[in-house]
């Protein structure tokens, strides 16, 4: 235990004689404590713990979306369309076509959903349900507050049953020569395409097929013939039935 006449004098008010003798003893078990056991005492205030911080929320987007397909491309078969129809608001979108020349306006319904999609399918298009041609693909998705938003994909080609055609590459244009400081310009040499001259072909006539209702002479002896006999016959038949009705007489 520690003493009192170490650490205060006569005149020494009580509560700082308590004080002192506290903090002595603490400092010389501190003192006989070993280290790795003192360094796991704190004094003091509390340890600090850090706050847990609260994840910003993803803004969403203010447009919907139409990844895929891309205005202008070749369809065929069952068509995925892909995209974003989450906005702030959301309630409901629907993905309609129509042919691309549409003067009545009128629309035919693929999907109506009301759950919301990020980068995802929003429909399958069975294009082979409809004839080739041009075609115009609408999203419309409506807010909360009754607002629509209309994305349109146009000049969609649907090519199931007859060729896509090859897009004709637009030909780049010859690069063009600066000149120097100091030097002339040079003139570009014409160029001179050279035509062949054009061969007449002289047209071939076509034979005309054969005209089945050609009588020949074979042919008309040959009816004529047979209109004879067909006549003999005749009269001969007449002949025995009149020969049978005078002897029944």
């Amino acid at each position: 235990m520690c003493k009192q006449s170490r650490l205060s004098f006569d005149y020494t008010p009580a509560c700082l004689i308590r004080s002192s003798a506290f903090l002595a003893c603490m400092l010389a078990s501190l003192w006989m404590m070993p280290p790795a056991q003192a360094a796991g005492i704190s004094i003091g205030a509390p340890p600090f713990q850090a706050e847990p911080t609260q994840p910003s929320p993803t803004p969403l987007p203010e447009q919907p979306q139409v990844t895929s397909p891309s205005g202008g491309q070749a369809l065929q078969g069952n068509v995925p369309i892909l995209g974003t129809t989450l906005v702030d608001g959301f309630t409901s979108y629907e993905i309609t076509f129509a042919y691309a020349n549409n003067p009545t306006g009128t629309w035919f319904l693929i999907q109506f959903s009301t759950l919301p999609v990020v980068d995802a399918p929003l429909a399958y298009w069975d294009t082979t349900l409809i004839t080739d041609g041009d075609y115009t693909l609408r999203l419309i998705v409506t807010q909360s507050d009754g607002n629509q938003i209309t994305l349109f994909i146009q000049n969609l080609r649907v090519r199931n049953y007859t060729p896509i055609e090859t897009d004709t590459p637009t030909p780049l244009a010859a690069p063009s020569l600066t000149p120097l400081p100091g030097q002339a310009a040079e003139t570009p040499i014409p160029s001179v395409t050279l035509t062949a001259p054009a061969t007449l072909i002289e047209p071939t006539p076509t034979p005309l097929p054969t005209n089945p209702a050609i009588v020949t002479s074979a042919d008309y002896l040959s009816n004529l013939t047979r209109g004879a006999l067909i006549a003999l016959v005749a009269f001969i038949m007449i002949g025995l039935y009149l020969g049978i009705q005078r002897l029944r007489r």
